[in-house]
């Protein structure tokens, strides 16, 4: 990204430079725009197409970049103008010109959401091992999905692939990935129903997310979601607003774990509710309190999903949000269940500011590693009788504690 008040001044040092390497790739020398080759540069970083916009071919990755410029001040001539058009034009981004100070930070804040908007993996994926056969694994891949926003929430998402003979693939057996490992926008990963559109790599459509959003979240109600919680005293129950002010013994301490101080009884029970999943303030505006939010499943930024081999063709997927939950979910015939989810009595303090989802007060949650142990009692590798599977987990910057 480009911002600048004013166009280039006797900026020639580097013409040569850039000319001979613009001509090494396109087989012609470049057009100055305005004397500058500012917008060749562009081309140079951006690529004219797929196939010459490596900038590290010393990897099988695609290397390219998009460049995005900014012009302020009402004194910037025409020619600057043109210079910076150019080489967004290039470089495959958007000019923006403004003219005052709010101007500026308005431009700012769209270009960043412009840039945020492209749907990435940024964890890495986990592929399901097999515990009957140790120099072998499964043929699926778990891809966790994040959307970086200027709020508290990011969307998340995990998705699941297939590797079929080397090659990953979705779930109509045909190739998933683009050439730079991205998940294909004609993909319709598994877990996606059949009537729904292909969800490839946009991380509001598909995968567990999707699947949470149609589950029934009211802690009370038939078919409810194990959603789980260590209450004061550790107490392992249902994570609700009634039970978190039974079990921290009154309303003022429940509060305070909220970090919601002065807090009255409703409030608790909205608070958890929305954590929980359910749309208490109606924020898709449907006219119910009582379905489950779109963006139920928070962003796994730095949590890699780890699997667990039951056997019977059963796996078992585990993995963090900064939501607040660690989740585990069941794999088997390639049909998604939850198994349960369970917050940390430490994160209640992020549940408000999630909530309420300001601008520039991105908050973590159970963000750290996950280790699994599993005493395989009888070494089949099959979970069953009384074998032990055993998850340790830390929140990394969520919270100090280590959680087993």
């Amino acid at each position: 990204m480009l911002m600048t008040d004013g166009e280039p001044w006797w900026d020639v040092d580097q013409n040569k430079f850039i000319e001979d390497l613009y001509q090494s790739i396109y087989g012609t020398l470049p057009e100055a725009i305005e004397r500058s080759h500012l917008p060749s540069m562009a081309t140079i970083l951006h690529g004219k197409d797929k196939e010459n916009r490596d900038l590290y071919p010393a990897t099988k990755v695609i290397d390219g970049a998009n460049v995005f410029t900014i012009g302020f001040g009402k004194g910037l001539k025409n020619s600057a103008q043109t210079i910076l058009q150019a080489t967004a034009d290039n470089g495959g981004g958007s000019y923006i010109f403004a003219e005052s100070a709010e101007e500026l930070s308005k431009a700012f804040s769209d270009t960043l959401a412009s840039i945020r908007k492209v749907n990435s993996t940024f964890s890495s994926p986990a592929v399901a091992s097999n515990n009957t056969d140790k120099l072998s694994h499964r043929d699926a891949v778990y891809f966790p999905m994040f959307l970086p926003s200027n709020g508290a929430r990011w969307r998340g998402n995990l998705k699941k692939l297939k590797v079929s003979a080397g090659v990953v693939i979705d779930a109509d057996m045909t190739p998933a990935l683009e050439s730079n490992g991205a998940i294909s926008s004609g993909a319709r990963t598994y877990w996606q129903p059949e009537d729904r559109d292909a969800d490839g790599a946009d991380v509001r459509k598909g995968g567990v997310n999707s699947f949470l959003s149609k589950q029934n979240s009211i802690p009370y109600a038939a078919g409810r979601r194990a959603i789980f919680s260590n209450l004061h005293g550790d107490i392992l129950r249902h994570f609700s607003g009634w039970n978190a002010i039974t079990y921290f013994g009154s309303v003022e301490k429940a509060a305070a774990a909220f970090d919601a101080i002065g807090a009255n009884r409703g409030e608790i029970y909205d608070l958890a509710f929305w954590s929980r999943g359910v749309d208490v303030y109606d924020e898709n505006n449907d006219g119910s309190k009582r379905d489950t939010r779109e963006d139920v499943f928070g962003d796994p930024l730095h949590s890699k999903p780890v699997t667990i081999d039951y056997g019977n063709n059963d796996i078992r997927i585990l993995i963090g949000t900064n939501a607040g939950y660690m989740h585990m979910f069941q794999d088997k015939d390639d049909i998604l269940k939850e198994s349960w989810a369970f917050i940390p009595r430490s994160l209640y303090k992020i549940i408000k500011p999630l909530r309420d989802n300001k601008k520039k007060s991105k908050v973590y949650g159970v963000d750290g590693p996950i280790t699994v142990y599993f005493d395989d009692k009888n070494s089949d590798g099959v979970v069953n009788g009384i074998d032990r599977v055993w998850t340790f987990f830390g929140l990394r910057r969520g919270g100090m504690n280590i959680m087993r």
